[in-house]
């Protein structure tokens, strides 16, 4: 009995060695999802979903290497019939935060580099990504095999009856976790994408308040140099009231004159207050240094065209791309539920001894469902319904982004060319023409009425001067982030995760 029951046990203990290195069912025929490569892919035929289910052509991704696109993820690909089990692709690196103390004014490339060490949103869809990648880990991981004491007949004839093992393990149809894992390698790439859609949403609310600040300081210099005129017409028009040469009327009209000033002063560096912090938010600082912003809305850049800018919107968009990304895993999801009425086998193994007649037991059994009744036709169905809607969702972005591009080329061209005919023929005329106006006024020539409807005509100008250049230079930011703005809202969380809450 001893050597029967020594040899059980040596059994015993091969079949639990054996389980551990159980290898994961060879897989064939599992077709690959590739990353798009050209504007509209062919797709393998095993992955055709369903024939009612719309097959939407990729965007082409050039590989840009000089910063003006988003490059696409390049280390996603999806599992081979090789595939086993591995680490995802790096997670993204996280901005620095910017922890010390800005003490001087600072440039648009200064307070972009904060925003982006700083910005909670982009931390949080670092951290979206992060997540992802560890759906996709778990996604190709093979079950668990599971072990366990087994015994019968205990105390029959006053032994023990028949003592042992059990070992199970489920056997993954071939074709299910490289499907699962590719769906879940497409969710990765989408997150990837919704990060940079984040970034250029940093990035574009940044640029455009870093402008509004900026006219908000120009419009305090503005004001001010107003004032300034104010008071040497308050000192002109007394003087000549003193050598009665002006009546009291002039002195009166040049004090309210230099009222309004002194209010248009105030207004306007509470505009620049309330700018600041705006942009202190955006940067994640608790206020921005005493000195003034370094640049000018007047630095002339590359003027854009309007084919160049739908090329590269329609192209190169990375929410274009994130929804590409959200059609290629509905697709793949559908294949994996195409998939699953292949039934998983459950394998089941004893080694037992009898005690009452000193003999070894050994048993097996495998069993599968028969899917005559649930073919999972009900997830198919809706998994295709997936690929469709998200079809529509990608039209329907690039339908909006067509739309926003008309109205923010309308005020790119508008505030640009209303800058330029300030620039080079109004401000220069009016000055000229409140200059001469002022030294006939001294030289008792003409009226102060005159005087005023100049000065105000000269100033109204340079006020609407400074609004043009705040509105081409903030539409001139819209173009170049792809139309993003919104650089504080939550980053798109994506299906899976909206799913789960």
């Amino acid at each position: 009995m001893n050597a029967n029951f020594q040899w059980t046990a040596v059994l015993t203990t091969a079949l639990l060695a054996g389980c551990r290195s159980l290898p994961t069912p060879p897989v064939t025929d599992a077709p690959q999802v590739v990353a798009p490569q050209s504007a509209a892919p062919s797709q393998p035929a095993a992955s055709q979903p369903a024939e009612d289910v719309q097959q939407v052509a990729y965007l082409s991704q050039p590989n840009s290497n000089d910063g003006s696109a988003p490059r696409p993820p390049s280390d996603l690909l999806p599992p081979g019939d090789d595939m086993q089990p591995q680490g995802p692709p790096a997670a993204p690196p996280l901005g620095e935060e910017v922890t010390e103390v800005l003490l001087d004014g600072i440039t648009l490339a200064e307070a972009e580099q904060t925003a982006l060490g700083n910005n909670p949103t982009l931390r949080e869809a670092a951290a979206l990504v992060a997540q992802t990648q560890g759906r996709w880990v778990q996604a190709g991981l093979y079950p668990n095999p599971e072990f366990g004491y087994v015994g019968s007949e205990i105390n029959a004839e006053g032994t023990a009856g028949q003592q042992g093992a059990i070992f199970s393990q489920e056997l993954v149809a071939r074709g299910k976790l490289q499907w699962s894992r590719a769906a879940a390698a497409r969710e990765v790439e989408r997150a990837r994408w919704e990060m940079q859609v984040q970034e250029l949403r940093v990035l574009t609310d940044v640029r455009m308040q870093f402008y509004e600040t900026l006219g908000a300081q120009e419009t305090v210099t503005t004001a001010e140099e107003l004032r300034a005129i104010a008071e040497h017409g308050v000192r002109i028009a007394r003087q000549l009231e003193a050598a009665l040469q002006a009546p009291r009327t002039d002195v009166l009209q040049a004090e309210v004159e230099l009222n309004t000033a002194e209010l248009l002063v105030r207004t306007s560096r509470q505009r620049e207050w309330a700018a600041r912090r705006q942009l202190a938010a955006l940067m994640g600082v608790p206020d921005l240094p005493p000195g003034l912003l370094i640049g000018s809305l007047e630095d002339r850049q590359a003027f854009l065209d309007w084919s160049t800018a739908c090329q590269r919107l329609f192209t190169v968009s990375p929410q274009l791309a994130a929804a590409q990304a959200k059609i290629a895993r509905a697709q793949a999801q559908v294949r994996r539920e195409q998939l699953e009425p292949f039934p998983n086998l459950s394998l089941q193994l004893t080694s037992q001894y009898d005690f009452g007649s000193d003999d070894p037991i050994y048993g097996a059994q495998l069993q599968a469902p028969l899917p005559l009744y649930d073919r999972n036709q009900g997830n198919v169905a809706a998994a295709a319904a997936d690929v469709r809607r998200w079809s529509d969702d990608a039209s329907r972005i690039a339908r909006s982004l067509e739309r926003r591009l008309a109205e923010v080329w309308q005020r790119y061209e508008t505030s640009q060319t209303q800058s330029q005919v300030y620039e080079s023929n109004i401000l220069p005329r009016s000055r000229q023409s409140l200059d001469l106006i002022t030294e006939a006024y001294e030289g008792g020539q003409l009226d102060f009425v005159r005087v005023l409807t100049a000065r105000r005509t000269y100033f109204e100008n340079r006020l609407r001067y400074l609004e043009a250049l705040i509105a081409w230079r903030q539409a001139e930011a819209e173009l170049e982030g792809f139309l993003l703005t919104g650089g504080l809202d939550a980053p798109d969380e994506g299906e899976a995760a909206s799913k789960e809450n």
